[in-house]
């Protein structure tokens, strides 16, 4: 089960808290790092007085659905925190837009447009180079489909499927076009602990172990993973099914791989690499 943790207020007129999320709205999912956020909150309260000075309604209608999120939030219905206010991005950059425009038309004094300047390049700066850096490194995702057809057309009856916990919701996307039903996999542990995705803690190597440890006594284990993009559990999963069994086979995609492991005996030193 999910825990929104601070995605909601603690009172009906918590401002703090209003301020402290829509502060950290900059960050994620804008993408403004570091002190560059500073400079987008300036530009965004910039954008807000040009729009009230000049076509209040266009103000009210960008602002209206980040109003009625926040509303949401201090009612509890709705969490206001990272990729669940992804959609309330176009309305804040429409404003950030108006508010730098503003800052470089208006000012008549060379030395105040010079800053005005130097602040739009500052503020540009970074997610152009995210941009271009994207564009000669494109994103790649966890392509889990060529995955999933080598283990259908290589399980063989009696097998078991294991899902690691961050491909569960990609897994069961496809689980039926696959010919999968509930009860013909299994879930790994998941919720492990604040630090799930940062870093590998000893409480979550305590539950991972305990989760592989029901797997063993078996023949004959897929051990699907997917967004398993955190080196520390990546060593920890294949050092432990190491110790506690023999890779029989293993199939890899951009993002995605499976193994096949015997896990009836205790493994004594086979080679597993």
């Amino acid at each position: 089960m999910i825990s929104w943790g601070n995605a909601f207020p603690d009172t009906t007129f918590d401002i703090i808290w209003m301020l402290d999320a829509f502060g950290k709205f900059f960050y994620k999912p804008l993408g403004f790092g570091k002190w560059i956020d500073g400079l987008a909150i300036v530009a965004f309260l910039v954008g807000c007085v040009s729009y009230w000075l000049r076509r209040k309604e266009i103000l009210l209608l960008l602002l209206s659905p980040l109003l009625a999120t926040f509303s949401a939030s201090f009612l509890h219905q709705y969490p206001f925190r990272s990729r669940l206010v992804l959609f309330l991005t176009p309305f804040v950059i429409f404003i950030i837009a108006e508010g730098v425009h503003y800052m470089l038309s208006k000012p008549q004094d060379r030395r105040i447009k010079f800053i005005s300047i130097f602040f739009a390049i500052l503020l540009l700066w970074q997610p152009l180079a995210k941009g271009i850096h994207l564009m000669k490194n494109p994103r790649t995702y966890s392509e889990i489909k060529r995955v999933l057809n080598y283990i259908k057309a290589h399980q063989q009856p009696g097998d078991l499927l294991y899902i690691y916990q961050r491909g569960i919701y990609q897994f069961e996307y496809y689980a039926e076009k696959y010919g999968y039903q509930e009860g013909d996999y299994i879930i790994g542990v998941d919720d492990l602990d604040e630090y799930d995705g940062k870093k590998l803690s000893i409480a979550e190597i305590a539950r991972y172990k305990k989760d592989l440890d029901r797997l063993r006594g078996n023949k004959r284990v897929w051990l699907l993973f997917s967004h398993n993009h955190l080196p520390a559990e990546r060593i920890f999963f294949k050092a432990y099914l190491k110790e506690i069994g023999l890779r029989i086979d293993r199939f890899v995609e951009k993002g995605s791989y499976v193994v096949l492991y015997d896990l009836s005996y205790k493994n004594e030193g086979a080679n597993n690499e």
